[in-house]
C-alpha cells in the first residue's frame, strides 16, 4: 500500500522527468528506438543486442535521502532499468543481467559510462520529489493482562502489530509479567487500549443442573424434584408422577474449546455420561449455547465403546428448565438448567 500511494505521488512529475531523461540520453549518445531507422526483418527476427565485455561498464552506488529504496526502486527501475548483456570470457553462454539492482538502502547501477550520469540525475530527482511528512511521534503504554490470557491477547492484536511504515512491531509481551508493550502513535496505541479493554473481560460463570428423570405411575418415595420441573414436564412424560433418577452439578467457565462431562448414577439403568461444550453465554437474552451435547450409556467399564443415545446442540436459558433429548424404552428424559454466577 505504502509503495502504491508513493507512486502515485510521484505520477505527476514523471512525465516532465521522463523528457529530460530521454534529452539527456541522446546528448550521451544514446539514441531512442525512434530515432534508429531498423530493417523490418532485422529488427523483428535476427536482432541481436549489444554485448560488452566488463571492462566497458562501471558501477555506481546511489543512497536516497528521501525515499527509501524499496520504494524509489520500483518506480526508477521502470524506466531507467534495461538488461546488460555481458560476454563469457570462457566462450560460454552470454550473462544477461539488469542494470540496476537495490542493495540494502541503496541503489546500485551497473552500465556504460555515458548512461551512469542521467541515470544518477534522474534518481537525483525522484527522490527530491518526494514530499516529506511529518511523523506524529510515538508512545510506549503497558497493558496488564486480567482475565485473558496474555498468547490470547497477542494474537488478538495481530492487525496492530505491524506499523506499514517502518516495519517495526508495535507488540511486546512480557510473559513473566502478563504484561502487553504497545509502542506506536497515541491515536493507534488508544485503539489499541479500548480493544484489549473490550476483550480482557471476566469469563462468565455458570452453576449447570442436570437431572435424569423418569416418568412413573409409582408414588414417590425418593428424592423430590423441583416443583417448576415436574409441572412443566408431567405431560411430556405422559405419567402422573416423575422420578428422579439421577441428578448431577458442576460450575464452570464458559468460553470457546470448553469441555464439560457429568457422570449420572442410577440405582436401576446403569450409569451414564454427559458431554457438552458450553460455548458462548449471551447476556442480553440470557441463553447459554450447548453445543455437541451427548449422553453415553456406560458399557463395562469404561465410555469409549459406550453406546451414544442422543447427541444434540441446544440453547438453555438462564433459570429456566430446558429438556435436551430422551432415550429408552421406558425413556430417561435428560433436562439441563443454567444459572450464572
Amino acid at each position: 500500500m505504502k509503495q502504491s500511494m508513493t507512486q502515485l505521488r510521484l505520477t505527476g512529475c514523471l512525465t516532465g522527468l521522463l523528457t529530460g531523461l530521454l534529452t539527456c540520453l541522446a546528448l550521451a549518445g544514446f539514441a531512442t528506438s525512434a530515432s534508429r531507422p531498423q530493417d523490418p526483418v532485422t529488427s523483428m527476427e535476427f536482432f541481436q543486442p549489444p554485448y560488452h565485455s566488463p571492462s566497458d561498464l562501471v558501477m555506481q552506488r546511489y543512497q536516497p535521502t528521501r525515499m527509501g529504496a524499496s520504494e524509489l526502486f520500483p518506480v526508477a527501475s521502470a524506466f531507467l532499468g534495461h538488461d546488460i548483456y555481458l560476454r563469457n570470457p570462457t566462450g560460454g553462454k552470454t550473462i544477461q543481467q539488469p542494470n540496476m539492482q537495490q542493495l540494502g538502502n541503496a541503489i546500485l547501477i551497473y552500465d556504460l559510462p555515458a548512461a551512469i550520469e542521467p541515470a544518477i540525475e534522474m534518481l537525483k530527482k525522484l527522490d527530491e520529489s518526494y514530499e516529506t511528512q511529518t511523523q506524529p511521534p510515538r508512545v510506549v503504554t503497558e497493558y496488564a493482562a486480567r482475565f485473558v490470557s496474555i498468547d490470547a491477547l497477542h494474537d488478538a492484536l495481530q492487525p496492530y502489530r505491524q506499523n506499514s511504515r517502518r516495519g517495526s512491531s508495535t507488540v511486546t509481551r512480557v510473559d513473566e509479567r502478563r504484561v502487553l508493550v504497545l509502542h506506536d502513535t497515541q491515536e493507534r496505541v488508544d485503539e489499541m487500549l479500548g480493544f484489549l479493554k473490550k476483550m480482557d473481560v471476566e469469563p462468565t460463570q455458570i452453576q449447570l443442573s442436570c437431572y435424569l428423570v423418569r416418568g412413573t405411575d409409582e408414588p414417590i418415595d425418593g428424592p423430590k424434584l423441583p416443583k417448576e420441573l415436574i409441572e412443566g414436564m408431567r405431560e411430556l412424560a405422559g405419567t402422573p408422577n416423575l422420578e428422579r433418577a439421577a441428578m448431577g452439578l458442576v460450575r464452570t467457565v464458559v468460553g470457546p474449546g470448553g469441555q464439560l462431562t457429568i457422570v449420572l448414577e442410577t440405582s436401576r439403568s446403569g450409569t451414564f455420561q454427559l458431554s457438552m461444550r458450553p460455548g458462548n453465554f449471551d447476556r442480553q437474552t440470557r441463553t447459554l449455547s450447548a453445543d455437541r451435547c451427548s449422553l453415553t450409556a456406560q458399557t463395562g467399564t469404561s465410555y469409549s465403546q459406550g453406546t451414544v443415545l442422543f447427541q444434540t446442540d441446544a440453547n438453555v436459558t438462564s433459570g429456566e428448565y430446558t429438556v435436551l433429548g430422551a432415550a429408552g424404552a421406558n425413556p430417561l428424559f435428560v433436562v439441563l438448567r443454567c444459572q450464572v454466577l
